[in-house]
């Protein structure tokens, strides 16, 4: 048995789908490096615009084209849009197999053991990846420390079809770094929606930072992505005096003005970030830091739009991810 997958979406879908690759292969299937002859086809899809669903969607239906010529090929889609639009792909795409949430997938051995026909599952949320680690390739591993989203920010879909947040147990975070280290890992690069939240018990982000460097093979750390709300003194001056935590930072803003983050309910103000901002350059002066920002937010006038030009201006950030306002279905925003 073969499979084939295609991943759509963010740092997560990436490591998601490396969770199934191990999940797939434990069960006895090998990789193909083509949909042509694999057996099990499956999109790994994202929800987080309506750009990446029209993409995925339009994928989807063409691979799906295969069963034309073998019917017994099993097309599974899986991920966010899985869950967002589970209704609309299993009446517009009768031909797909198996419709799973993001959490789903860890049923799927299940599914194909017992040859069950069709199934749309999209209601798993109390997975946390506990005792699952990818196989890594490369020096360096994504390892997720928590699942779901508690912020809520009005534009975001996430906490919706990811659910609520789920921490990992430190010693399972930890027992995953050793499993990459003996592949060969050099680099642990952290991820979660919020990885600053991160919590065992008293135990906080920065302690895990602290004790996954205490490990000798590992060289560098990188986590992403953080939320301005959550980013503590502690956390910048265990970067600061830490020499394998990376001097990099991605550190969504969204926009400039104080009036539209109150609306996107991010829970800081303009002269909050730039203070963040301030606080993290004057302990680490060589820091890189990205951010992201969406244009065209409800209600967003000119006056709004020029103070995220100006806080631009301002931070001369060393990279910026920006995107028009992309309604999200059940959202405030929206």
């Amino acid at each position: 048995m073969k499979y084939y997958i295609e991943t759509y979406g963010c740092q997560m879908n990436q490591y998601d789908s490396a969770l199934i690759e191990r999940i797939l292969e434990d069960f006895g299937a090998e990789k193909s490096s083509s949909f042509n002859d694999a057996d099990i086809i499956l999109v790994n899809t994202c929800s987080v615009r309506a750009h990446a669903e029209r993409r995925a969607l339009g994928r989807i239906a063409y691979l799906t084209g295969i069963k034309k010529k073998k019917p017994y090929v099993k097309i599974i889609v899986f991920g966010c849009m899985a869950k967002n639009l589970s209704r609309e792909i299993e009446k517009n795409l009768p031909s797909v197999d198996y419709i799973l949430g993001p959490d789903d997938f860890v049923i799927l051995p299940e599914l194909l053991q017992n040859n069950i026909n069709h199934i749309v599952s999209v209601e798993r949320s109390d997975f946390t990846g506990e005792g699952i680690y990818p196989i890594p390739s490369g020096v360096k591993a994504f390892v997720a420390i928590s699942r779901g989203c508690d912020n809520f920010c009005s534009y975001c879909i996430v906490p919706y079809v990811r659910g609520r947040e789920r921490h990992r147990k430190l010693e399972d975070i930890v027992n995953e770094v050793k499993h990459d280290i003996s592949y060969g890992v050099k680099e642990i690069i952290l991820i979660a929606q919020n990885v600053n939240s991160w919590r065992d018990g008293e135990l906080d982000f920065a302690y895990l930072l602290e004790h996954i460097s205490s490990i000798d093979a590992v060289k560098r750390i990188r986590f992403v992505t953080n939320h301005p709300k959550d980013f503590s003194e502690r956390l910048i001056l265990t970067m600061k005096d830490n020499p394998k935590i990376c001097h990099s930072v991605h550190l969504p803003v969204q926009s400039g003005s104080t009036r539209i983050l109150k609306l996107m309910g991010r829970k800081y103000t303009r002269d909050d970030y730039l203070s963040l901002v301030e606080r993290i350059r004057y302990h680490i002066p060589d820091i890189t830091i990205t951010t992201d920002i969406i244009v065209g937010f409800p209600g967003e006038t000119e006056s709004d739009f020029m103070e995220t030009m100006d806080i631009i201006e301002k931070i001369r950030f060393d990279g910026i991810y920006s995107f028009y306002f992309s309604p999200r279905k059940g959202t405030r925003a929206a």
